[in-house]
């Protein structure tokens, strides 16, 4: 697509955790078909915006090192603005993430498989970038199986046929998002050259860990079909060190077309792969819309007025840059008992940040675009107290159904 004869490294020249050296010449083979996420800047070293920015984008790539990667392009060498061109590169700095997998569109007739960059609208301070960006580690789903008991190990080795899977007992309670990493690389999927499972159980599941003969945590184990123990991790517990070790055990891909649904994607509660806003009308699609994990924008809407299709557009283009968000709609005038619950004003449109399990909220202050939306997003997942008051509802209110108008 571009030829290119010199990259500088400009800004990151040095920084081991930055790729200072992205070009035309290897941006397809090392960001798009790589099957990792990817965080890349587009600067250019003139631009005082960008220089004052250079040491929160190194803080948030030091922060993420050996889990998400971070390259740069520099936009002011002559070889490198096509590429700013091709990705619309309007301002300095730009940071655009690209997802571990392939999507597909239709292109002249023709389905193309390509990585769609995301734009990074947010607060310009590494916190706030790391957050945005781990999220991403889940989309389309958590690349690490939670194994809780021995019959969900079992379930496991039923549902997916590989030979070897690889289990990491940990004391923590949460999963680490350096395996996720790792699980990203070796998910059956369309960029992966090697397939193997990977677990996490906890070590207060005493029947693995005893049958497991596990005397320390954390440690990873490889096991066969069966359940067998094959053999442990010795290394240090590092993406390239664990990746090297899993590749001994690892599957090589069936077909690089196959794309296979993992255990994850088939819970009751699954988040869908492709970018989607919901209409609630009743509590069965609120239910089916709103999981009681994760977050839910809740954007209550006027259907009659005149501006409604222009805010459904502003919608529908804020989905696809959160993946991990549930944005769904309703009509306001319909549902005021959620209104008056959620505290917000009655003349629409309205947005609410919502975390169904704890019933904490937020509301949304800004002017409804998709920037702000975005924002606002981000300062809610990173626990910002910028802009609003985080509030707990004592008790959800039932959706009621609602009624259709008669002629």
């Amino acid at each position: 697509m571009f030829s290119v004869n010199r990259v500088q490294g400009g800004f990151y020249e040095g920084v081991s955790f930055i790729n200072s050296q992205l070009s035309a010449n290897n941006f397809a083979q090392d960001v798009v078909m790589d099957p990792s996420v990817w965080v890349v800047e587009f600067y250019a070293p003139w631009c005082p915006h960008c220089k004052n920015f250079q040491s929160d984008f190194t803080l948030a790539a030091e922060n993420l090192k050996g889990i998400i990667n971070f390259g740069a392009v520099d936009c002011d060498v002559e070889e490198n603005k096509p590429i700013c061109g091709y990705f619309k590169v309007e301002s300095l700095p730009t940071i655009f993430l690209f997802k571990s997998y392939l999507e597909g569109e239709q292109v002249e007739g023709k389905k193309v498989w390509t990585k769609n960059p995301i734009k990074y609208v947010g607060e310009m301070k590494p916190v706030s970038i790391v957050k945005w960006a781990s999220q991403y580690l889940l989309d389309p789903f958590d690349p690490v199986i939670d194994i809780t008991d021995e019959s969900s190990l079992d379930q496991v080795f039923k549902n997916i046929q590989l030979k070897n899977r690889a289990i990491l007992f940990s004391d923590k309670q949460k999963k680490s998002n350096l395996m996720r990493s790792v699980a990203i690389k070796f998910r059956p999927d369309t960029l992966t050259k090697h397939w193997i499972l990977i677990g996490q159980a906890s070590n207060t599941q005493t029947e693995l860990v005893s049958k497991y003969e596990i005397d320390s945590f954390p440690k990873l184990i490889i096991v066969d079909d069966k359940g067998k123990k094959l053999d442990t991790f010795a290394g240090q517990f590092t993406n390239s060190e664990i990746s090297d070790f899993l590749k001994k055990y690892a599957q090589d891909a069936v077909d690089p077309q196959i794309n296979p649904v993992p255990p994850e994607a088939q819970k009751a509660e699954p988040k869908p792969r492709e970018a989607k806003l919901y209409h609630v009308t009743d509590q069965a699609s609120f239910d089916t819309s709103c999981f009681q994990h994760g977050l839910c924008l809740i954007v209550f809407l006027d259907p009659q007025a005149e501006e409604h299709p222009s805010f459904l557009e502003t919608l529908n283009s804020l989905v696809s840059h959160v993946p991990s968000v549930q944005v769904l709609w309703m009509d306001g005038n319909k549902h005021s008992n959620l209104v008056d619950a959620f505290g917000v004003a009655s003349s629409f449109p309205q947005a609410v940040a919502y975390q169904r399990k704890s019933k904490r909220y937020r509301n949304f202050l800004g002017g409804f675009s998709e920037d702000q939306l975005n924002e606002f997003i981000i300062l809610v997942q990173s626990g910002s107290s910028k802009k609003g008051r985080i509030a707990t509802l004592q008790e959800e209110p039932k959706i009621l159904t609602e009624q259709k108008e008669e002629l």
